[in-house]
């Protein structure tokens, strides 16, 4: 886990414990903190992966374009 993905771990920890766990503050937190697991887990995985076919890469992208669509 990265300095970047701890810290904001303990951000919404204390956003929570402050703010409650469905203030503002926490949403944005834990929010920011999936997008940072999520990258790390990302580029783990690409860099230890054989390359990716032009038809892989597409599929994957579909899957976060369907994402930025429903969270609009």
């Amino acid at each position: 886990m990265s300095e970047a993905t701890r810290r904001t771990r303990a951000q919404l920890a204390a956003a929570v414990r402050f703010h409650g766990p469905e203030s503002v503050e926490a949403t944005v937190t834990r929010r920011t903190h999936k997008f940072l697991t999520l990258e790390e887990a990302i580029s783990e995985c690409v860099s230890t992966a054989p390359p990716l076919t032009p038809e892989q890469l597409q599929r994957l992208a579909s899957l976060l374009s369907v994402a930025e669509v429903e969270g609009a």
